[in-house]
């Protein structure tokens, strides 16, 4: 899929709106692609989710910082997993979701929602 396809059913989806929204962290509005799984660097919508900040920042630095930590929600993936077949917990939605690669969210009804992390740091960073 071209880059700017692959952009244009994530930015559709998601509205705008970040697709995490950790509590102390989010900025709310999206303005950042995210490759749940980076080996490859795979453009599909089923592989990127539309997040706040940047690798240091918002949403997309948490990410970035807790990868472990982000793999228990699905926003990041380990080697080997496939974004088409593991769930993230999208916050707009409310539950863990597949995403497609036409842009939509499938609800997986198996999964619980974990308990959003616990953070304690600014939510935006010190100047």
């Amino acid at each position: 899929m071209k880059i700017q396809d692959a952009r244009d059913f994530v930015y559709g989806r998601s509205r705008g709106w970040c697709e995490v929204r950790i509590p102390g962290v989010c900025f709310g509005r999206a303005g950042n692609w995210h490759h749940r799984n980076t080996v490859g660097r795979v453009w599909a919508p089923s592989n990127g989710l539309h997040v706040c900040g940047s690798g240091s920042c918002g949403c997309h630095g948490w990410i970035t910082e807790h990868p472990a930590m982000a793999n228990e929600y699905g926003w990041a993936l380990r080697s080997g997993q496939s974004s088409q077949l593991e769930p993230a917990v999208i916050a707009s939605q409310g539950c863990w979701c597949y995403l497609t690669e036409t842009g939509l969210y499938v609800p997986a009804r198996d999964r619980a929602v974990p308990p959003m992390p616990n953070v304690d740091r600014p939510r935006r960073p010190q100047r």
